[in-house]
């Protein structure tokens, strides 16, 4: 279980202090695949990067399994938007780098790096060099990496916003196949809301910076997931509405209003409850 109790960060800019989270507090399950969306700058990388121990909190703590996060620790994996590979490695070398540095077996560690890399389905690609990859196949390669130190959660800071729709669509369902046969407790920041809707078990929005948890989407919709589906877009519509009641923005992909607008002209009520 992950717990954020009462936490709070600042950084200190040429021009000032800048308040990036204050006040948050959230519970994640282990297990859970949990979406975190919000305005541009309101602190979603700051707060994935306090679970992940890259930053420490000015006040309040960081918990996971009711030990306080102190640092980087081999239970998290952390996949950035950039795939960070080193390309004078090949795709296996790459996956296999932080086993050598665990102190794995070369026998071990090689069986382990390629069954991650055929569950990513990129195992024919092992002695490939990284500029040899498109980009969606450098982000496979890079869970596979992460996975490979088998962490209990993942952390992805919009691993898959550089990637063009067709390449994405299909990470969306590498990702959650994966998840479904690891059950791995994931926080994905993303800005887009049919990729928190089509991928989380919960869509947790963050408020304007200093951010703060406003609201919290369970999404009990069955899988697989299609943004085509009426359910589907019914959500991203009451999720759309929150933020843009929030925040006076719309942080979907595509114009001011573009994820509300087609969920109500597709037949679809927003759930006033919500």
């Amino acid at each position: 279980m992950i717990v954020l109790d009462q936490v709070a960060k600042a950084f200190v800019t040429p021009r000032g202090a800048v308040e990036a989270l204050a006040d948050v507090n959230l519970t994640i399950e282990e297990g859970e695949f949990v979406c975190l969306v919000g305005p541009s700058g309101c602190g979603k990388t700051t707060l994935l990067h306090l679970v992940a121990g890259l930053e420490q909190p000015d006040s309040g703590a960081v918990r996971i399994d009711q030990r306080e996060v102190c640092g980087p620790g081999p239970d998290r994996g952390v996949l950035f938007q950039e795939s960070a590979l080193f390309p004078w490695l090949t795709v296996l070398g790459n996956v296999e780098f932080g086993l050598i540095m665990q102190g794995v077996p070369r026998s071990q560690r090689r069986a382990r790096s390629m069954a991650w890399l055929q569950m990513a389905r990129v195992a024919p690609f092992a002695e490939a060099f990284i500029h040899e990859l498109s980009g969606g196949m450098r982000q496979r390669v890079a869970l596979a990496r992460a996975l490979a130190l088998e962490p209990a959660i993942l952390l992805m800071d919009e691993p898959f916003a550089a990637l063009d729709i067709h390449s994405r669509a299909v990470l969306h369902a590498e990702l959650e196949r994966i998840w479904l046969e690891t059950r791995k407790t994931i926080i994905f920041v993303t800005h887009d809301i049919g990729e928190a809707v089509r991928l989380g078990s919960r869509v947790i929005v963050l408020g304007r910076r200093p951010a703060r948890v406003r609201w919290s989407f369970p999404v009990v919709l069955g899988r697989p997931r299609s943004l085509e589906d009426a359910a589907v877009r019914a959500l991203c519509g009451a999720v759309g509405q929150r933020i843009d009641d929030a925040n006076g923005e719309e942080i979907g992909s595509g114009p001011r209003g573009t994820v509300v607008d087609r969920a109500r002209l597709s037949g679809c009520d927003l759930d006033p409850g919500l």
